[in-house]
């Protein structure tokens, strides 16, 4: 599996470290039942969890306000297949 986009996504997170923006980020992507080799291979593990404690594929991360984008995929979901209606 080619994933270029996650190239981007790297520059992102680093430039992100480098603007003072967080400390480190993660990126996992799955297919099927496992994680692609793709993301292995490209590390795609940046910066660090605390000061000076380097951030690892084993880092826990709390999801801060991650309520509020899942709740809105969950709406689009329902309202797609038709049981919720926006008015």
């Amino acid at each position: 599996m080619s994933l270029p986009q996650l190239t981007l996504t790297r520059q992102l997170l680093e430039q992100g470290i480098d603007e003072g923006l967080h400390l480190g980020g993660q990126v996992y992507v799955s297919r099927g039942a496992g994680t692609t080799s793709y993301v292995e291979s490209q590390n795609l593990v940046v910066g660090e969890r605390a000061p000076g404690l380097p951030m690892t594929p084993e880092t826990l991360n709390i999801w801060l306000s991650s309520t509020k984008p899942v709740t809105a995929v969950a709406l689009g979901r329902l309202w797609q297949q038709g049981y919720l209606a926006l008015d």
